[in-house]
């Protein structure tokens, strides 16, 4: 396979509506592959036993193997911005107002953010050339202040506080089809960020009122394994299990199970 691309964009229908691969220069030599296995005129022959009389014998000459159609490295960005409000706890004698907010501002000095990896919650989906990913990942976020600093009365810190960061990326895989298996591995945390600037809507006295707030932000690494089954005769010939790279006339919808709230107590979350 070289780099762990596949061949699988250079299959055509014949004229009897299987699917045959143009080159014959795949890591299985030159050898004539097929479309659906199975049918009469498949180029794979698979030389099939009696059960009754080979019960402990392979039934066929030919196996089932997973291909690999793609592996590559890829990042996960997951993103949320909050209003600054939300990291404190605000009740009478303080009202939440912008003069507030730039006093709490003043007084921070660190924000750490530590990512819950065993509480990831992602959805995958294969469409023709691209594995779409779609989740959050909670994330603990601390406020850490300036020493000496005093808040206003009715003000307490509301850290360490939970929220739920969300992600999606689109990964490209060419040769990529629906049905096709996505292997991923574990998310590997390579940074952290908390950076406070831009303006998230928030509700002063009723009123939503664009105030500063916080981009908390977590990259990750993983690695991205997509499958295909294929079989395999005794010749070398390879065919796809079932023909599943139709190109599609209408664009596909998908409407993907709840990722439910997670673990998130802040703003935040699918």
């Amino acid at each position: 396979m070289g780099n762990c691309q596949g061949h699988w964009n250079n299959w055509n229908k014949n004229d009897k509506g299987k699917f045959e691969r143009n080159d014959h220069k795949s890591g299985f030599g030159n050898k004539n592959s097929c479309g659906s296995c199975g049918h009469h005129d498949s180029d794979c022959k698979c030389k099939s036993q009696s059960v009754r009389q080979h019960k402990t014998a392979p039934l066929s000459d030919c196996v089932l193997l997973n291909s690999v159609v793609c592996s590559k490295k890829v990042q996960k960005v997951a993103e949320l911005p909050v209003p600054i409000s939300s990291l404190f706890t605000i009740v009478a004698p303080a009202v939440l107002s912008p003069a507030l907010i730039a006093t709490l501002l003043a007084g921070i000095a660190t924000i750490s953010v530590t990512p819950n990896l065993a509480g990831i919650v992602i959805n995958r989906r294969v469409i023709r050339d691209k594995v779409i990913n779609i989740g959050f990942v909670p994330a603990v976020v601390t406020v850490t202040l300036l020493p000496g600093f005093v808040l206003p009365a009715g003000v307490t810190l509301a850290t360490p506080i939970t929220f739920n960061l969300p992600f999606q990326e689109h990964s490209d895989c060419p040769g990529a089809c629906p049905e096709d298996t996505v292997i991923e591995t574990p998310f590997e945390l390579e940074a952290t960020f908390a950076q406070i600037g831009g303006s998230v809507l928030t509700p002063i006295a009723g009123v939503g009122t664009f105030v500063t707030g916080v981009v908390i932000k977590a990259i990750f690494r993983t690695t991205l394994t997509v499958t295909r089954q294929v079989i395999v005769d005794g010749h070398g010939n390879v065919c796809d299990v079932e023909n599943r790279c139709d190109t599609p006339t209408v664009a596909p919808n998908f409407f993907l199970p709840s990722t439910g709230t997670g673990t998130g107590t802040g703003l935040g979350g699918l």
